[in-house]
């Protein structure tokens, strides 16, 4: 009867043992995914950013010889793309404000959905901090994906970039 007893609280402590160490397993591996999802997050954002920082600053300089703009004459008020752009024919920065798209990256054999959100803004260039209700020489451009079907329990992975670009960092470019 001893011994029985013994077999059982011994096959109770291994089995506390196993589900312990299965779950802690378990829990390291989720956090290890939820990192390479949230790295996938900052991929997608940062390959939209990059991308509208390759564009002229504004409208105006679209067809300009090369220079640099040091006034806000000519600027464009109205911030998004001109009527019949798409994302193929965005020549300058503010065409990326309002796009909302979907992209997709590459995650361990499937495609991981991802909803993009690009938002761009004059800001005054002593304080980037403030937005500017008139054309300025300084815009921010934020760039946001969100996980679009996160798996278990976790929360959706989510990246948001920002940069302040001034009109004397973008030169004067043909668009590509």
């Amino acid at each position: 009867m001893q011994q029985t007893l013994l077999a059982v609280v011994a096959l109770l402590v291994f089995g506390t043992v196993a589900l312990t160490m299965h779950q802690n397993n378990a829990t390291a591996e989720h956090r290890a995914v939820a990192g390479d999802v949230d790295m996938a997050a900052s991929d997608i954002a940062s390959a939209y950013l990059i991308r509208a920082l390759g564009r002229a600053y504004d409208e105006a300089d679209t067809d300009s010889a090369a220079g640099l703009r040091i006034t806000t004459v000519g600027l464009t008020t109205e911030l998004g793309p001109e009527a019949g752009e798409t994302l193929a024919d965005f020549d300058d920065i503010d065409d990326f404000h309002g796009l909302a798209t979907t992209d997709a990256i590459s995650f361990e054999g499937t495609a991981l959905p991802f909803d993009v959100s690009v938002a761009v803004r004059y800001v005054d260039p002593a304080d980037p901090t403030r937005t500017s209700a008139v054309p300025t020489l300084a815009k921010e451009v934020i760039v946001t994906a969100v996980e679009r079907d996160a798996a278990g329990n976790r929360p959706p992975a989510r990246c948001s970039l920002r940069r302040v670009v001034t009109a004397a960092g973008q030169f004067f470019q043909a668009a590509p």
